[in-house]
């Protein structure tokens, strides 16, 4: 589960400059929907409602509701290639997308951490958090602690 979390979290805040994101209509039959929290320093996308290609001083936070198409190779990620129209049976789609302000996130981070074992909860984010820092992937003010 954690693998996946990650592999979706990677596809979500991947550096490389996609075109437009495609949105799955509806469930695909065997598809599995992942909601996934998402802080980041990428500027919003003007023409759609997920982080863009430009960087930005703030963080933005949101949950993305991720289709997982069914038969799928364990590690892959797949998505549409040129000219190839999206197949929610056979791509990894966004279903669902949601900006959230700062207190609306922590209060979903909070709702899922209290979902997990209680040894899970802190070590597994202390430990992402970590990596991320290291990777100057977030910053950290004290005025907005």
């Amino acid at each position: 589960m954690r693998l996946l979390l990650i592999a979706c979290l990677a596809l979500l805040s991947a550096c490389a400059v996609r075109e437009q994101v495609d949105f799955v209509e509806g469930p695909a039959p065997g598809a599995v929907w992942q909601p996934v929290l998402v802080a980041t320093m990428r500027a919003p996308d003007p023409s759609q409602p997920i982080p863009g290609a430009e960087r930005s001083t703030e963080v933005t936070f949101g949950r993305y509701t991720v289709s997982i198409p069914p038969d799928r190779e364990a590690g892959s990620i797949p998505r549409q290639r040129n000219r190839q129209s999206p197949d929610p049976r056979r791509h990894f789609m966004l279903a669902e997308a949601q900006p959230l302000q700062p207190a609306a996130f922590t209060a979903a981070v909070r709702a899922q951490l209290a979902e997990q074992p209680p040894a899970q909860r802190e070590g597994d984010l202390r430990a992402r958090l970590q990596h991320h820092l290291r990777r100057g992937d977030l910053s950290h003010r004290a005025d907005e602690a």
